[in-house]
């Protein structure tokens, strides 16, 4: 699953960066959404297996991860309003 996730993440991120109209743009960003969302139940069973302080490590992986998927959203859109579609 890990190996979907990244391979999807990665070609979808690269179709991101080629659009032609924002609907374009938005759908891309969807998809990769969808490939994203497969990381947090493989990665905390992952996570959970792995390292010792599981807690520990839980704790950093969901804080990190809210960051990521908060900043992910907030940043295209400060973009897309002070600049275009084509700058985000």
């Amino acid at each position: 699953m890990m190996a979907i996730y990244y391979v999807g993440t990665g070609s979808e991120m690269i179709m991101v960066g080629v659009p032609d109209s924002p609907f374009a743009m938005g759908f891309w960003l969807g998809v990769t959404g969808l490939f994203a969302s497969i990381y947090h139940p493989v990665g905390i069973s992952w996570l959970s297996r792995v390292f010792i302080h599981t807690g520990t490590a839980l704790e950093i992986n969901c804080a990190f991860g809210a960051l990521g998927a908060s900043l992910g959203t907030i940043l295209p859109g400060i973009t897309l309003n002070n600049f275009s579609w084509r700058a985000a």
